[in-house]
């Protein structure tokens, strides 16, 4: 039997040549991994981002949703109960959104309020057969409620004088009701400052109220929540958003961007809401945007 013999070729391991193949083979391997693995890394980034823009939007409408629903409660048809104004060229809406705090207590105005001019003090009954100003004894529960909200309010209170003709109004500070039976004079004391608007006061063409008004706008792309025109207290809802557009769809199939104090709420459908936000991921600007309807289910009272 001949035996095959060894060959110092058969140990000489692999040449140069297929050293450099495998190492090209296998760097391509792995470029290729790594390369789908940071792909998958910032798709998944910017998947988080633009969830977190969504869920952000999401929570916006909810909390206006939330007041728009609380919209016009224990008001007439007649109050202006929500406004949109417009953003000029483009830029973002303002949407108003007021409420009564309490149903019954409305205060008459029974001296005239002159637009530029102060009052310490304004009368709200006195002795008279005049309709809407006649003192009672029955006006008792609403002097006891306005001096029980201002005493919550920490001795001062944002109230509403409204024109109920011209139908504009103000937001002013009170600081008490007085109830002086001997006189047959209950009185609003009012913290100083002029008046913006004119109010007569014959009983019926001007009112106070004790409101609460939310209004929703865009500041250096943060959504705010104004709350009885307290802007130096805003407060910030949601940042990084970049526009805000409101729409009302009325009956009769008509849509307005623009719904004054003149104008019947009442008469809204829904309203159209819709907010875009942006973030950045990756050097890169993720935009999204999102639409929703909303109704004032304080309407079907009216």
């Amino acid at each position: 039997m001949k035996r095959k013999l060894f060959s110092q070729d058969s140990d000489r391991g692999f040449s140069i040549t297929e050293l450099l193949v495998a190492a090209f083979l296998s760097l391509a391997i792995l470029g290729m991994g790594l390369s789908a693995t940071i792909t998958n890394r910032n798709l998944y980034t910017r998947d988080v981002v633009s969830t977190r823009i969504n869920q952000n939007l999401r929570a916006a409408f909810d909390i206006i949703g939330m007041n728009v629903r609380q919209a016009g409660e224990a008001l007439d048809g007649f109050f202006p109960a929500i406004e949109i104004q417009d953003g000029t060229s483009g830029l973002p809406d303002t949407l108003i959104l007021r409420r009564n705090l309490y149903e019954n207590e409305v205060l008459n105005v029974c001296q005239n309020l002159t637009s530029g001019t102060s009052s310490s003090n304004i009368l709200v009954a006195y002795n008279t057969t005049t309709s809407g100003c006649a003192y009672s004894t029955d006006l008792a529960p609403s002097v006891t409620a306005w001096n029980g909200y201002i005493t919550s309010e920490g001795g001062s209170a944002r109230a509403y004088a409204y024109n109920r003709t011209s139908r504009v109004g103000e937001f002013f500070n009170v600081t008490g009701v007085t109830d002086n039976s001997a006189t047959q004079q209950i009185t609003v004391a009012r913290t100083p400052g002029s008046w913006t608007n004119s109010y007569i006061g014959d009983g019926n063409s001007a009112a106070l109220y004790l409101l609460e008004e939310y209004r929703f706008r865009v500041q250096d792309g943060v959504l705010q929540l104004v709350i009885n025109e307290d802007y130096l207290n805003a407060l910030n809802v949601v940042d990084g958003i970049t526009d805000f557009q409101v729409t009302a769809n009325m009956l009769g199939g008509t849509t307005v961007t623009t719904l004054a104090s003149t104008d019947s709420w009442p008469q809204i459908q829904y309203l159209q809401l819709t907010m875009s936000g942006e973030d950045t991921a990756l050097g890169r600007e993720i935009n999204s945007s999102l639409s929703t309807r909303l109704f004032p289910r304080n309407i079907l009272s009216q």
